[in-house]
């Protein structure tokens, strides 16, 4: 389970890394590809069949489109911003945006408990984004609106795909919304050349590789083992490391180093989410897809 954590705290800085090779829009595609392809092969492996009825092919047509709506502004705030302010913001700030989506969608009554971690959290967020220093050209220059944007849709993302999940595994779902998303990106990356790709040395498709088969494949798979093993409740709590893996990646691979607004919002912002997820009746809704 920590080395699931260590790989998706990773996906941060390997995306840092080609964010400036070619637009956004192109990388987004490679992504959905690529990942479509290794879910593919994944479901060969273990003989699934990816059966869709009706109502979760609107339920995943959904999905998909709060899926790339995150993948693009994945890459804009990788793009101006920093990996390890990102790691924290998207990671800390999605499950406080997912209790307060669902709790509002599904009308569930709120504890004084949970209300005071909400508010620890909106704390947390605010200092990580040293909201009392910026203006809102400032917040779009620095990445940090693409993250926080990245953030609520993301938690969109979790609460819409709940439904979906409990007829489809989570193999055939990921098959199934990278599928759909490669083909609804086409009319976007295509104008800004996709074969460009090709040109591009090694190091990029060694990137690639990393954020397809490594961190949304093989560590799904780790994440979805050891859950099986440890219980939900234990291994949701792993999740709280990987804002420090992208932090302490960040600060080696990419010398970014974490300003305290960083350190002290984020350990705020992971304080509520333990409030938030383990003192409440009934736990928020989890991640429906890695957190990278």
């Amino acid at each position: 389970m920590s080395l699931a954590m260590l790989i998706w705290g990773g996906s941060w800085i390997s995306a840092k890394l080609i964010a400036g090779m070619l637009p956004s829009q192109v990388l987004v595609f490679y992504r959905f590809l690529l990942t479509f392809i290794c879910f593919a092969v994944l479901l060969i492996i273990r003989r699934e069949k990816p059966v869709l009825n009706r109502r979760s092919f609107i339920q995943i047509i959904l999905a998909t489109l709060f899926y790339v709506m995150y993948s693009q502004l994945f890459f804009a705030g990788l793009r101006f911003g920093f990996a390890s302010m990102g790691g924290v913001l998207v990671t800390t700030m999605n499950p406080i945006f997912t209790f307060i989506i669902a709790s509002s969608l599904f009308k569930r009554s709120v504890t004084w408990r949970e209300i005071w971690g909400l508010l620890l959290g909106i704390c947390g967020g605010g200092i990580i984004l040293n909201i009392w220093a910026l203006d809102t050209r400032q917040l779009v220059d620095s990445g940090n609106l693409f993250f926080l944007l990245g953030a609520f849709v993301w938690a969109s993302l979790t609460v819409s795909s709940q439904h979906a999940q409990k007829e489809l595994s989570v193999w055939t779902y990921s098959f199934y919304i990278n599928g759909f998303a490669t083909v609804f990106q086409i009319p976007f990356a295509a104008p800004q050349g996709i074969l460009k790709a090709l040109e591009l040395t090694p190091f990029f498709w060694l990137q690639m590789t990393y954020l397809t088969l490594v961190s949304t494949t093989f560590a799904t798979t780790i994440y979805f083992f050891a859950a099986d093993k440890l219980g939900s409740r234990r291994a949701s709590s792993f999740t709280f490391l990987v804002p420090l893996c992208a932090i302490v990646l960040s600060w080696l691979i990419l010398d970014e180093n974490p300003g305290m607004t960083t350190i002290t919002g984020g350990v705020i912002a992971i304080a509520a989410v333990y409030i938030i997820n383990f003192t409440a009746a009934e736990r928020p809704l989890q991640p429906a897809i890695p957190l990278d």
